[in-house]
């Protein structure tokens, strides 16, 4: 079945917002980066189901099975945060963003959505009493794309289900994907007007569900063979920025080997490197290169889209079934380049998305900071302020992350462990851009975001 993807055009016809919703102390960050010491989560091969509770929606008080994810988290006796619940993290971006790993917990299972209504909040306060203006605009406002969407992702099925036995198969909160359910939540909490900071972290939250999606496979079924080939390619590594750096170059030299028509023997075909460039923009926006990773899909998209003379000429061929009609391979091969089309146009979009909801995040940072969310907080506004530099330098403002990240680095104790992450972005930054992100000192306004920060940090 396919998650997220084919929903990505329906979410944006929601009237978005940031949204904001609210965190307690065990949920939010103290300090830069993932906890020291990274809880372990249950496998799935280790329970029967996710354990959930049936909880009424404020909304339109249908009955929610709401997993009760803090139980499938193993934390270290007296560890900071133990009982709450936390994605698993196999590894982690330069932003934090984690990824599951296999057999794991891999949605945002303590954000439940209502799958008749699709008011989405935070577990702990999913149920309380929200006010008859905000039911009524969760009514109005998100129950119609929502039954839309659950439409569109049973596919065919659809046809022949009941309302209520669509919305009992989504009360399965798994079947839903983050990239939506995590939109629901930002623009419902943005109603329930939560501070900025709070709003912020929901808004990247949604980008780094995008991001899982634009990492994982393709959703039709034979461009997710095609690209699983690549896939099988890359050295097996935890997934920092230098062992992504390893595989794009794995993916690099994968798509450039001459193909199995030229080489023979275990050679890629060229299907499979056309498909491999999807992989290859995922690991590029996983890096942070946006720039980088829409130009491997547009290169795609213009591949999978050119026509040639005679069908047998074309490289995707090989792809068709040869024991079929040379009628029904032609069909076959205009299925696949609609199928490939169709995808890589909502990647493009998700990139857009992704870039829209890290901007998005980085302002509400600075807005959260300087209106005193941060105040006597010192770590708690350093963490914060590196996000914004490196959401800024995700969404493509190089000269202006460069300023900002050297900036607050000047600020940090010396041998910090957020300034040894800085360290590495800057390196990063020069490694795309060299010296032109220093030809512009580009923090203009945000000189108060820093003259607040020194503010804070003083005893």
């Amino acid at each position: 079945m396919e998650k997220g993807l084919s929903l990505s055009r329906l979410a944006l016809g929601l009237a978005l917002a940031c949204l904001a919703w609210r965190v307690d102390a065990a949920s939010a960050a103290p300090a830069p980066g993932p906890p020291p010491l990274e809880p372990e989560q249950r496998g799935l091969d280790e329970i029967d189901a996710i354990p959930t509770r049936l909880v009424a929606c404020p909304v339109c008080s249908y009955s929610v099975a709401v997993p009760e994810a803090d139980v499938l988290m193993r934390w270290p006796p007296g560890a900071a945060g133990a009982g709450g619940w936390r994605m698993h993290a196999a590894s982690r971006d330069a932003d934090f963003c984690p990824h599951p790993g296999r057999r794991k917990v891999a949605f945002q299972a303590n954000m439940p959505t209502c799958p008749s209504c699709g008011f989405t909040r935070e577990a702990g306060t999913f149920a309380e009493p929200v006010s008859p203006k905000l039911a009524a605009w969760v009514r109005e406002t998100i129950r119609p794309g929502l039954r839309a969407a659950q439409m569109e992702l049973v596919g065919r099925r659809a046809a022949g289900l009941a309302e209520a036995d669509l919305i009992a198969f989504f009360n399965r909160q798994e079947e839903f994907p983050d990239s939506l359910r995590l939109e629901y939540a930002r623009v419902v909490a943005e109603a329930m007007g939560d501070p900025c900071l709070a709003r912020a972290e929901m808004a990247w939250l949604a980008a780094w569900a995008i991001r899982r999606e634009l990492s994982g496979p393709p959703a039709g079924a034979v461009l997710r063979r095609l690209a699983g080939n690549a896939w099988g390619s890359l050295p097996k590594a935890a997934g920092n920025n230098a062992d992504v750096k390893m595989k794009i170059e794995a993916v690099h030299r994968f798509i450039s080997r001459p193909p199995r028509s030229a080489a023979g023997g275990n050679a890629p075909g060229r299907p499979e490197q056309l498909a491999a460039r999807m992989t290859l923009a995922g690991l590029l926006d996983r890096l942070g290169c946006k720039r980088e990773a829409e130009k491997e899909l547009a290169e795609a998209k213009a591949a999978f889209g050119e026509r040639f003379a005679r069908p047998e000429q074309d490289p995707l061929w090989p792809a068709t079934s040869a024991q079929n009609r040379r009628a029904r391979r032609a069909e076959e091969l205009e299925d696949l380049r609609r199928e490939a089309e169709r995808e890589i146009g909502i990647r493009l979009e998700l990139l857009r998305r992704e870039s829209e909801y890290l901007t998005m995040a980085a302002d509400l940072i600075r807005r959260g900071i300087l209106s005193g969310e941060c105040d006597g907080q010192p770590e708690l506004a350093y963490f914060h302020a590196y996000l914004a530099g490196e959401f800024i330098r995700r969404s493509g403002n190089l000269p202006l992350a460069s300023e900002w990240l050297k900036t607050l680095a000047a600020l940090l104790p010396a041998g910090s462990r957020l300034g040894a992450t800085i360290d590495k972005q800057l390196l990063l930054l020069r490694e795309r851009a060299g010296d032109r992100v220093n030809l512009l000192s580009a923090l203009g306004e945000d000189g108060d975001l820093f003259a607040k920060l020194r503010e804070i940090a003083q005893p």
